[in-house]
């Protein structure tokens, strides 16, 4: 194992099993079995656990058209985050800056959290869950994560949710951008 520090969001390719794990040792990226893929990092510390790969130049493949805006918020300079139990995981007080997120969704990788904060952000734009969604996963994109991350994170973030068609169909959006390269 051996330690990673990006300064930037970063594109890499690789071979084999790739295994890294943000400095929290909770998961961060995994892939295997595939031959000169190309995958991306946000700027951050990771520890690599196994893997053979080199920096490329940086590479956004994917992109997002996003729906037109249903709110003209300010996001806020300034953004509060308190760990407060939630069933829904977390809540925005958009006049407030805040941002109550459950304890559990701590435990979760980093992707996850991070994919819930800028769907929270996404409300000072949108109403619409889906379109939230979206505007998380464009952040994330910009910010050099992978598709598989923003689908594996809302994934895991509703996880122990009730299911309900709604939930159902906000994966669906992901997953069919994701399948289809426009995430």
């Amino acid at each position: 194992m051996y330690s990673l520090k990006n300064t930037t969001k970063c594109t890499f390719v690789g071979s084999g099993f790739i295994e890294i794990l943000d400095f929290e040792d909770k998961e961060f990226y995994t892939f295997e079995n595939l031959k000169d893929f190309k995958f991306n990092l946000p700027a951050g510390k990771f520890k690599v656990v196994s893997g053979n790969f080199t920096e490329i130049p940086f590479s956004q493949r994917n992109f997002i058209k996003l729906p037109k805006r249903e709110r003209f918020l300010k996001i806020p300079k300034t953004l509060k985050i308190v760990k407060r139990e939630n069933p829904m995981k977390a809540v925005i007080y958009k006049s407030e800056g805040l941002i109550y997120v459950d304890p559990s969704i701590f435990e979760l990788p980093q992707f996850c959290f991070d994919f819930l904060k800028y769907h929270e952000l996404g409300h000072y734009y949108y109403s619409t869950e889906s379109y939230c969604d979206l505007f998380a996963a464009s952040k994330m994109l910009a910010k050099g994560y992978n598709p598989s991350q923003i689908y594996y994170g809302l994934e895991l973030l509703c996880s122990d949710s009730v299911n309900t068609p709604e939930m159902d169909k906000r994966i669906d959006i992901i997953f069919n951008h994701t399948k289809n390269g426009t995430i």
